[in-house]
Parts: structure tokens; sequence; C-alpha cells
């Protein structure tokens, strides 16, 4: 009997120990990729409904080629790389304590987005929304973002 009772023991909790482990592992691998073909299906969606129509308005294609209108675009894509970069942040501290202060990020990054989808849609005359829209949508967005470095703020002193 050289392997002994003890062993035998010792190996049964490591194997189910690591059979656990694995488990769990597998199970947020599963996770991040759905949310990740999520978020890029969502922005496949966001380009072929912006994109689509402003290519059919072939006339006023010109209207994008400005300099703000680029500015704006360049935005555009710079804020939806951060909001899948919060998004994946958020996804990894769900349930964490720092989790409603990412929270705020995201959907302030949401705003970001809009506000640059409103202006872009505006500028190529895809429809006409209101002056305002803008404005209170980038306002938004700054008072989520303050919110969510205050939440931050509060959680780590």
């Amino acid at each position: 009997m050289f392997w002994g009772k003890s062993f035998k023991n010792n190996s049964r909790k490591s194997v189910s120990s690591a059979s656990s482990e694995v488990g769990k592992g597998a199970h947020t691998g599963v996770k991040r990729r759905a949310l990740r073909s999520t978020l890029s299906t969502i922005a496949l969606v966001v380009v072929f409904v912006v994109g689509a129509p402003l290519v059919s308005h072939a006339a006023q294609l010109g209207l994008l080629l400005t300099l703000p209108s680029i500015f704006d675009g360049a935005i555009l894509v710079v804020a939806i790389v951060a909001l899948l970069g919060a998004v994946r942040v958020y996804g990894s501290v769900k349930g964490g304590l720092l989790a409603k202060s990412w929270q705020f990020f995201v959907i302030g990054l949401i705003c970001l987005v809009l506000a640059q989808l409103f202006q872009l849609a505006n500028t190529a005359g895809y429809f006409q929304a209101p002056e305002l829209l803008r404005p209170v949508t980038l306002a938004a967005m700054a008072g989520l973002f303050l919110l969510g470095v205050l939440k931050a703020r509060r959680t780590l002193s």
C-alpha cells in the first residue's frame, strides 16, 4: 500500500476542485463571447442604420466631408470603441463595489454615441432633430460621468 488512504482523498478533492474551477472559467468565457458577439451585432446595426441612408443620399455626401463632420465621425468611432471597452470592464466588475460607477460610465458613453449620431444625421440631412437634442444629450453624458467619478471616489475612499 504505497499510495495510502490520504493520497486518494487528496487526489479526489483536487480533481473535484479543479473541475469546478474549470467550470467557472468556461462559464465566464461563454459570457464574454456572448457579450462580445452582442456588442459586435450592435455596432454593425449602428453602422448599417446610419451608413446606409447616408450613402443613399449621395448628393449630400459632400456635406459629410467637411472638417467638422469628419471630426464628428472620428469622435463617434472613438466613442464606440470606448463604449465597447467600458462594457467589458463593467462585465468584469459586475457585482463588485465599482459596478455602479462603471454603469454610469457606460450610460454616459451611450449618450455620447447618440449625440454624435444625431449630429451626423442632421448634417447629412437624414432627419432633422431638434437643435436642443444634442446639447441635452451631451449634458446628460457629462452628468453621468460626474456621477460615476463621485461614486468611484466614494467607493475607493
